[in-house]
């Protein structure tokens, strides 16, 4: 699925949401927006955070694939709906706090088969669950960021309950949860940002979220909103958030950031001075996407290309973007939103 057009739905149904959500609603107030635990996830599973990780141990080491294997019967001619990945550990130091054990493996788990994995390395990582880590090609060593200890990992749909384990040198899987991070591509400064993880710190405020916007990776930043979003910080929540939503920000960020932002307005008081600061920051984003009129210029300059195209090897590519279903779902958003906002 485009990323691009994901991001374009998520802000509108944000907004569609923020719209619906408002109508007649004029609750007491204790001045402060506090979102309710039932809208978080509403449009993707609930998110662990920073706060959350509060007390684990980090460390870092080199990663070297040594095995793989399906788990569960195949059935013949059939494919495996699970795969085992077992990654070697060495060269493991300390990043955060000490782990008593020595470890000297990982293993995890992937639906995806080795010629569905695809590395991606300009999309960072934006989840601290650290599940992407096993759906990614590795060929060779690579260095890998654990974490250790937390709430325990919630396996995804398809895992049939298997999560990532570390195995010290006795061979003895260790039972503290596991989230493991490869730090390559968009990845590859995430140890060192994690210091500025906004729940690592003594306490929470403008100035901490500062430093998790500046510390160099969207993950540590969309944690910070989704924290300050959860605390009602609305001096943090529109620093962050007016950052998060530039253009220039990789689609999957920005989606991520207005799917909070819009969790943020509708939690706040109808006609207050934090709705309007917030609905600020959601319309400004939306306004610099301006993705519709990038849209009508490839349409306007391909339409002139048609005999080219036909006779090209990216004629079902395009055709696949002419008659994209996205476009109507936008349309019926759009149509929705300014029914909302009469």
């Amino acid at each position: 699925m485009d990323l691009t057009s994901i991001c374009r739905r998520a802000g509108l149904a944000a907004l569609v949401l923020l719209a619906g959500c408002s109508k007649g609603r004029n609750d007491a107030h204790d001045g402060v927006v506090r979102v309710n635990p039932s809208q978080q996830g509403l449009y993707s599973p609930p998110a662990t955070t920073s706060v959350d990780l509060a007390g684990v141990v980090a460390i870092r080491c080199t990663a070297t694939p040594r095995a793989e294997e399906p788990v569960g019967a195949v059935a013949a001619g059939g494919f495996p709906g699970l795969y085992r990945r077992d990654f070697e550990l060495t060269e493991c130091t300390a990043v955060r706090g000490r782990l008593d054990a020595e470890v000297r493996a990982i293993h995890g788990y992937t639906t995806l088969a080795p010629l569905q994995r695809v590395d991606e390395p300009l999309r960072p990582t934006l989840a601290l669950d650290g599940g992407r880590t096993f759906d990614r090609p590795a060929a060779g060593p690579v260095p890998m960021l654990v974490l250790v200890g937390g709430p325990a990992v919630t396996a995804p749909m398809g895992f049939q309950g298997r999560v990532a384990t570390l195995v010290d040198v006795a061979g003895v899987e260790l039972a503290a949860p596991v989230r493991a991070f490869s730090l390559t591509g968009a990845d590859v400064g995430l140890a060192t940002a994690l210091s500025t993880l906004v729940g690592w710190q003594p306490a929470r405020s403008v100035a901490t979220a500062s430093a998790a916007r500046a510390s160099g990776h969207a993950m540590v930043a969309i944690d910070a909103l989704r924290v300050a979003v959860a605390d009602g910080a609305i001096d943090q929540v529109e620093l962050l958030a007016v950052d998060l939503l530039d253009p220039s920000r990789p689609a999957a960020v920005r989606v991520a950031a207005i799917e909070l932002l819009g969790a943020a307005i509708a939690a706040a008081p109808v006609g207050s001075a934090q709705a309007d600061r917030l609905s600020t920051a959601a319309v400004g984003g939306w306004e610099a996407e301006r993705r519709a009129h990038v849209d009508t210029a490839y349409a306007s300059a391909l339409r002139l290309t048609v005999p080219q195209l036909r006779g090209s090897a990216q004629l079902a590519r395009a055709r696949a973007l002419a008659v994209d279903h996205q476009i109507g779902q936008l349309t019926q958003l759009l149509h929705q939103l300014a029914a909302d906002l009469e």
